[in-house]
């Protein structure tokens, strides 16, 4: 599992970001596939078929040996200390860089690197050129939640594949870093895969092609927005509904941390776990969202046809855990309601979906990789169970 000090939740520059702007119109988008393509299955954190903890990938560098890392869809970039890795003969010192993981409050400095860099698992491994942060010391926010500066830090190893962080702490985490974007080689040998990915519970294609990405139907499928300020796409349109108000915000699919982090919209009412009652982890990484707290997510600009769609509901207890089910994060970290909703899954979100990423056209796909639930039962809600609940479906692509 993530210990919840390296991590990061929004911050305030993407409240003032156009990222309530409609996608573009259905029909515009589908995913750019080639032909090249890796399965890397994950080098820890699984058991019977479902993640356990935040998805590894071993690591290496210029040649060097490898190392465990975070594979992290909540940022982007290759953030590393010296004792994981190997520069390269005659490296040069590139330009300084930082990122702020603002849900503890460190600030990762260093400078960035040109690196060639393999990763992988399940046999089979990825080159990628890219430049990665080396970190030679910590400091922290003002008001930090968890940082104490280190000025010597080591055991730093995250492996960022995300996209649309700029804003959140993250202003140098452009698609130039992201080591999935930029891949040269596939096991050994000269390769030119799509500039997107395939997330699963227990491994990672690198590479859509017109075969892995036939599971994801125009429907379950979401453009995105370029931003030209933050030279990236930006974040996944969805409505989430908490404390009896719905509103439109963006979705962070991440896979760093077990725990969700929830901007409900103005003016709702979300209950939460008094401080005098709450229990770990609630006592550090509160408020949480109270029992009987029920928090939806629709996954998409079109409320009433989502790409996607599910609900969690807080269980009794002092320490915020959800009624059990595949998709639910281990508590709900509530933040002060926005103009502008926000929702980090956890990596729970990944044991019940399929997620694509392609960089290249701005598009996303989500699908159910568990079976439908009753309808009654307040699980997972997949394309296939929104019929059951008389959600009508688009047959295009999404909006």
């Amino acid at each position: 599992m993530m210990v919840p000090g390296l991590r990061r939740g929004p911050i305030t520059l993407m409240a003032i970001l156009p990222l309530l702007a409609l996608p573009l119109a259905a029909g515009a988008k589908t995913f750019s596939t080639a032909t090249d393509s890796v399965f890397l299955t994950y080098a820890g954190n699984v058991a019977g078929g479902q993640l356990i903890g935040s998805p590894q990938l071993n690591v290496g560098f210029n040649g060097g040996g490898s190392h465990v890392f975070t594979m992290d869809t909540g940022s982007t970039g290759i953030v590393v200390t010296q004792d994981n890795y190997t520069f390269a003969q005659g490296a040069t010192q590139g330009a300084a860089g930082q990122i702020i993981y603002t849900s503890s409050g460190k600030i990762l400095n260093g400078h960035y690197y040109d690196s060639t860099v393999v990763f992988g698992g399940g046999g089979h491994t990825a080159t990628a050129s890219v430049p990665v942060l080396v970190v030679d010391s910590i400091t922290c926010v003002p008001n930090s939640r968890d940082c104490t500066p280190n000025s010597s830090p080591t055991g730093v190893a995250m492996f960022g594949v995300g996209f649309g962080q700029e804003g959140s702490g993250q202003p140098q985490g452009t698609p130039d870093k992201n080591p999935f974007l930029n891949v040269t080689q596939i096991d050994g040998n000269n390769a030119s895969p799509s500039k997107g990915y395939l997330v699963t519970s227990t491994g990672v294609t690198v590479g859509l092609t017109a075969a892995n990405t036939t599971q994801f139907a125009p429907s379950s499928q979401v453009g995105l927005n370029w931003s030209s300020l933050l030279n990236d796409w930006e974040r996944t349109p969805i409505y989430a509904t908490a404390g009896g108000v719905t509103g439109l915000g963006t979705l962070l699919p991440d896979t760093g941390v077990q725990y969700m982090y929830l901007t409900p919209f103005t003016g709702a009412n979300v209950q939460k776990i008094a401080s005098g009652v709450a229990t770990y982890p609630c006592t550090q990484f509160g408020p949480c969202a109270a029992p009987g707290e029920t928090i939806t997510i629709a996954i998409g600009s079109d409320q009433q046809n989502p790409a996607f769609s599910y609900s969690i509901t807080i269980a009794p207890g002092t320490n915020g855990a959800p009624i059990a089910q595949p998709i639910a994060p281990e508590w709900v970290t509530v933040l002060q309601n926005g103009s502008s909703t926000f929702a980090n899954t956890s990596y729970h979100f990944y044991n019940a979906v399929n997620y694509a990423y392609d960089s290249t056209n701005g598009v996303v796909g989500f699908v159910s990789s568990t079976a439908v639930p009753e309808p009654m039962s307040g699980l997972l809600l997949g394309s296939a169970a929104l019929g059951l609940f008389g959600l009508s479906r688009r047959a295009k692509p999404r909006a």
